[in-house]
């Protein structure tokens, strides 16, 4: 058996010694070149992998405030590198890509992408399993565990090394982290507050804590436990974030509070696009008409605004009748309806309206085209906002740029990050009971002409902090 060798090694001791020392060379040469090249190709498929970044967003078609952060998010990172493959996660069936990058492109006004060709649409068939129908009961948790199906899903069917949710499904993160993702999220507002969990232990009933269950001392001490539970794992799952990015000061102290990881959480504010807005006049042709513009969902609190503008009538009757003789102020509700619970507000606001004998005085007008909110906007000299703890309030921001003296609720978003000083005057009013309402409405429209000129304009000034550049700017240096 060790002939070969022995004749091999007889062989070579007839080679000379120069021979010998060049094929040792060649042969370590050799080595070293597969060694590097296979280090290479090891090196080049890990940066290729890294490349590959996945945004989970079940609805990216819809075109709401949401998807303009996903899509100027996508903006963002191809800004830092246009080779990124960018995935996206969606349970839309019925749009192409392109259609749906066609349609933010025109609503968001982002402009054309560096490489559309490197974003791709992952359709998602269990979309499903996160819509609250599902869950008429325990809906925070049926959503939650739909979300890691439809999680499953996504990374089955097209594996990513950055997984970005930009939804706020925060129990889909451990599974993303255990397929070998870093993840990074975009919290619009927690999934849980203590807001929520005080609301309940005060029996208040409200559109999201039933009438039975706040008068009910068992149900409710229940629901407090089912909350808090939920609270603890809401922690534990946000904690798996690598970069955590948050849409206002509000939503970053609750998250603060349950995540606990403040070195890894960035305030990062939403992208406003109010380039059309800024160019309307502050004061020439505004009339005396008070908008509100919003969604008609129970949140918004509709009922609030009429009961306030009814008590500020009674006021501005007790002071003073309209000096000008016309027909005196009016108060209009512009607001988009989905489905038939939402048609039903309405008919709910109208018919209160009528109770409260300003039905003359009111006006709902749904669905409007964007050229009619936008002649609304260049009519009105107050805009109405009512939502307690709105996390941001982009709805403010548009008011403020488009010249309306902004009466938002005295809570979250627009108490501390938008209806705030600028250069140290006011920028609004702040308002929280239906008394409070009535006297900011009163104020407001009875401002002098300079002194409102001055207020419009500072308002105007502070909205250009939610700009889409400054967004981008922002999101870029945190994630």
């Amino acid at each position: 058996s060790g002939r070969p060798v022995m004749l091999m090694l007889l062989l070579l001791s007839y080679v000379p010694r120069a021979v010998l020392v060049q094929l040792a060379q060649g042969l370590l040469l050799a080595c070293a070149l597969a060694a590097v090249t296979l280090a290479t190709l090891v090196m080049a498929v890990r940066l290729r992998q890294r490349r590959r970044v996945a945004f989970f967003h079940p609805y990216a078609e819809c075109g709401g405030g949401g998807e303009r952060v996903l899509f100027l998010a996508i903006r963002a990172l191809q800004e830092i590198d246009p080779t990124t493959e960018i995935l996206i996660y969606t349970g839309c069936q019925n749009l192409t890509g392109s259609e749906i990058l066609a349609d933010a492109q025109r609503k968001f006004n982002i402009g054309a992408y560096a490489r559309p060709d490197r974003i791709r649409f992952v359709r998602l068939r269990l979309r499903f399993l996160v819509e609250a129908w599902m869950y008429p009961r325990l809906t925070m948790v049926g959503q939650s565990f739909g979300s890691v199906i439809l999680a499953l899903e996504a990374l089955v069917r097209a594996p990513a090394q950055v997984f970005i949710d930009t939804t706020g499904f925060a129990f889909t993160y451990p599974l993303a982290c255990i397929s070998g993702c870093r993840v990074g999220c975009y919290t619009h507002y927690p999934t849980i507050s203590t807001d929520m969990i005080t609301l309940v232990q005060s029996g208040t009933a409200t559109y999201n804590n039933a009438s039975i269950v706040a008068k009910t001392a068992l149900l409710r001490q229940v629901k407090v436990w089912y909350y808090r539970a939920f609270a603890y794992f809401y922690g534990m799952v946000g904690r798996t974030a690598s970069v955590i990015c948050v849409n206002s000061s509000w939503t970053r102290a609750h998250i603060d509070a349950l995540w606990r990881v403040p070195r890894r959480t960035f305030t990062v504010f939403p992208p406003c696009d109010t380039t059309t807005l800024r160019k309307m006049p502050l004061l020439e042709g505004r009339q005396d008409i008070i908008i509100s513009v919003g969604q008609f969902r129970p949140e918004k609190n509709h009922a609030l605004q009429l009961r306030a503008f009814a008590r500020f009538l009674r006021r501005r009757g007790e002071a003073k009748s309209d000096a000008k003789g016309g027909e005196g102020p009016r108060l209009r509700l512009i607001g988009g309806c989905r489905n038939a619970g939402d048609h039903q507000r309405v008919s709910e606001i109208k018919a209160l309206a009528k109770k409260l004998g300003i039905s003359d005085r009111v006006e709902v007008e749904v669905n409007v085209p964007f050229e009619r909110l936008k002649q609304s906007l260049r009519q009105s000299k107050i805009g109405l906002h009512t939502m307690w703890n709105e996390h941001f309030g982009i709805c403010v921001v548009e008011l403020m740029a488009a010249g309306v003296i902004p009466v938002a609720h005295n809570s979250a978003g627009p108490r501390q990050d938008i209806v705030v000083e600028y250069q140290g005057k006011p920028t609004g009013f702040l308002a929280t009971t239906e008394e409070e309402y009535a006297e900011c409405l009163e104020a407001a429209l009875c401002l002098s002409d300079p002194d409102s000129q001055a207020m419009r304009e500072r308002a105007r000034k502070k909205s250009g902090e939610f700009s889409n550049e400054r967004f981008l700017e922002r999101f870029k240096k945190h994630i």
